[in-house]
């Protein structure tokens, strides 16, 4: 080199790159340290390593195990209460954490307290598990019927359907109280929570002096006493050919009224409904004006509580 263009070897050592000290760990723990300096890791969840034994993490700190308590959060809560949903009642799980729990008649179904959870689920019978594996009984069907896979009673479709609405009604024909009209319907059934039998007569005022009066009732045919397996919901209409003068509609059970004149539609007049069992019943004192009082009677008989599939035999008399 030229003299006056020598660099002393202090300098050269200070002006030369930087070389690899031939361990990438250590390269990598200078700038994993300086990455943790610009960064916060987040706290670790409740329960899990790191923090001591007897404490657990609310934030960025560790504070001590509470008791197992639902206004405190349970053992690994932060002080605030645990919530419930609409019906039910806070409540701390055994690990620690909330809970809640659904009081009789609720049960727990999908993170909420359900007050009918059968028949929300459409379960007639056999059975449906909660949220803690609790069975829960839908009830059991009828007399010898089974359970089907669906949930629902194995009835059998009786031979009137479909009937389920006042247009599909099954017509049974014209009853004259001159003749004093009688007629059993045997064999008929709600074959599931959804169907509804109708039934449709006429009301002949036949002359024979007096206006005409209908019973109809829901029995077991069979039997000495009539009386169903289980509640049947009987819902009779009466309308006058004419104008309505002041009819009078009855439902009730065995000798007890349970309803009169409750109803009124402008298309079926004026009606009333029962749910019962031992020997359900309507009558039907016609009034109407002008010459006759002969009018319409509609019947509607359906499942409401309980629900499900069961057989049923109509009675229909005008007299």
């Amino acid at each position: 080199m030229l003299p006056g263009r020598l660099v002393p070897w202090a300098i050269l050592l200070a002006l030369a790159p930087a070389c690899a000290s031939g361990d990438p760990a250590i390269a990598d723990e200078a700038e994993l340290s300086e990455d943790e300096e610009d960064s916060e890791l987040p706290p670790p969840p409740p329960g899990a390593p790191g923090c001591e034994a007897g404490k657990h993490a609310c934030g960025e700190y560790c504070i001590g195990d509470r008791p197992n308590e639902p206004y405190v959060g349970c053992a690994l809560g932060c002080g605030t209460t645990c919530e419930a949903p609409e019906g039910g009642t806070p409540a701390c799980k055994t690990d620690g954490t909330c809970d809640f729990t659904c009081p009789s008649p609720y049960a727990k179904l999908d993170g909420a307290c359900v007050l009918s959870a059968c028949s929300d689920a459409g379960y007639a019978c056999g059975s449906i598990t909660d949220d803690g594996g609790t069975q829960i009984s839908c009830g059991t069907c009828f007399g010898t019927v089974g359970c089907g896979a669906d949930h629902q009673c194995d009835i059998a479709r009786d031979a009137r359907e479909p009937n389920n609405t006042t247009a599909q009604a099954t017509q049974l024909g014209m009853f004259d109280d001159y003749d004093d009209a009688t007629t059993w319907v045997d064999n008929l059934s709600i074959d599931d929570r959804l169907d509804a039998d109708w039934f449709k007569l006429q009301i002949v005022d036949g002359f024979d002096a007096g206006n005409p009066n209908a019973t109809i009732q829901l029995a077991d045919h069979a039997t000495q006493l009539g009386w169903l397996d289980s509640n049947h919901e009987l819902t009779v209409w009466f309308k006058c050919n004419t104008a309505d003068a002041g009819s009078r509609v009855r439902c009730g059970e065995w000798y007890t009224t349970a309803d009169e004149n409750a109803l009124s539609d402008p298309t079926l007049g004026v009606g009333c409904t029962v749910n019962a069992q031992y020997v359900v019943w309507a009558d039907i004192a016609a009034s109407c004006t002008g010459l006759t009082d002969s009018g319409t009677a509609t019947i509607r008989v359906r499942k409401v509580s309980p629900p499900g599939g069961d057989t049923y035999d109509l009675y229909v008399g005008v007299e």
